[in-house]
């Protein structure tokens, strides 16, 4: 559980435990990760979500617990500012929480997955791998135009195309890929709004409001479970009905 230091990833962790999934968090350091390590997850790991060699560590960690059947990446970093006015730090910033992030750890983690399930279909070829999953995350940024989104939804892209086609290359391992695709919801980026701006935000969704993070959690849970099965290659809305997508 890549992400597991914020209000969103904390849910998700709650979630798959809920789940029976025995968890591992991975979270950046001085950041809140110890906290909620230890109440949604068995075993956690801090360090740079970019880093491979973090990566490689939460890979080691989660085998030693068992097989490595969900990957889950839900880390963000919102970033509201034009274009032009973004230096190459907040930019890089940005793609690294979102793209590099899923890269990395998707990188680190399925080649475990395709050896266990290549394993698996040694016995011959009606032999099935069982279910794997990789379930990512995009900033509703990738289907609105919002002013001051250019990096989150440039990012966001790159992370839809990433989820389609490993997808296609995954899928004979009988590892599924998505992604969900996350609006305005109450967590630490909603508390830091100012009352007039979040009452303009969720004016911009059908719903009318922000959504918890637990709605969103339970969206992630189900991806990462069997009722999934037949679900690959897909990015799910958790939006409120956010205008525009």
């Amino acid at each position: 559980m890549v992400g597991i230091e914020t209000g969103l990833g904390a849910a998700v962790g709650e979630e798959l435990t809920r789940r029976g999934l025995q968890v591992v968090g991975v979270g950046r350091p001085a950041s809140g990760h110890t906290a909620a390590a230890e109440e949604h997850a068995g075993a956690s790991v801090t360090g740079d979500l970019a880093d491979p060699e973090t990566a490689a560590t939460a890979t080691e960690l989660a085998a030693r617990q068992g097989d490595l059947s969900v990957l889950v990446v839900a880390s963000l970093h919102p970033l509201d500012r034009a274009f032009v006015s973004q230096d190459d730090r907040e930019w890089d910033l940005v793609l690294d929480s979102l793209l590099t992030s899923s890269r990395t750890f998707c990188r680190g983690v399925a080649p475990a997955m395709q050896a266990a399930a290549a394993a698996e279909m040694e016995p011959g070829p009606l032999a099935r791998p069982a279910p794997r999953r990789i379930v990512l995350t995009v900033p509703a940024t990738t289907a609105t135009a919002t002013a001051g989104g250019s990096a989150s939804a440039a990012a966001g892209g790159a992370v839809v195309a990433l989820t389609r086609t490993l997808a296609r290359e995954l899928g004979g391992y009988g590892i599924r890929v998505n992604a969900v695709r996350v609006g305005h919801l109450e967590d630490e980026g909603a508390a830091a709004m100012a009352t007039p701006v979040r009452e303009m935000a969720a004016a911009t969704t059908a719903l009318g409001r922000f959504g918890t993070v637990q709605e969103a959690a339970a969206v992630y849970g189900f991806l990462a479970s069997e009722g999934a099965d037949y679900i690959t290659g897909a990015v799910v809305d958790v939006t409120g009905g956010l205008l525009g997508t």
